[in-house]
């Protein structure tokens, strides 16, 4: 899919598929060099903040990465306004701990 072909949404929904299929290099590749990669959540978890450029989005994969482990990933609503988010669940185990929040 090309980036100046596509929708705001389309290139979303394919970012996600990417990410699911394990494909890093090419869901980097259909994100803006400016990309802000927001988590929300407690700031006490390393993984909550905002990631800048593709090197923050790097940074945030690596913290997962080495802290967790996910069992599933799903993507279920994609909202398009403004800005393209996107809401799903998510289930997957932090320090061997069973974790079961919304995205």
């Amino acid at each position: 899919m090309s980036k100046e072909k596509a929708t705001a949404l389309e290139i979303v929904k394919d970012v996600y598929r990417r990410f699911a299929e394990g494909d890093i290099k090419g869901f980097l590749a259909l994100c803006s060099d400016d990309i802000e990669w927001v988590v929300n959540g407690p700031a006490t978890l390393e993984k909550c903040q905002a990631f800048k450029g593709h090197k923050g989005v790097q940074d945030f994969l690596s913290i997962l990465g080495n802290s967790w482990e996910f069992s599933t990933f799903t993507p279920q609503q994609f909202i398009a306004s403004e800005q393209t988010n996107s809401r799903g669940t998510w289930r997957g185990n932090r320090n061997r701990q069973k974790i079961e929040p919304q995205i």
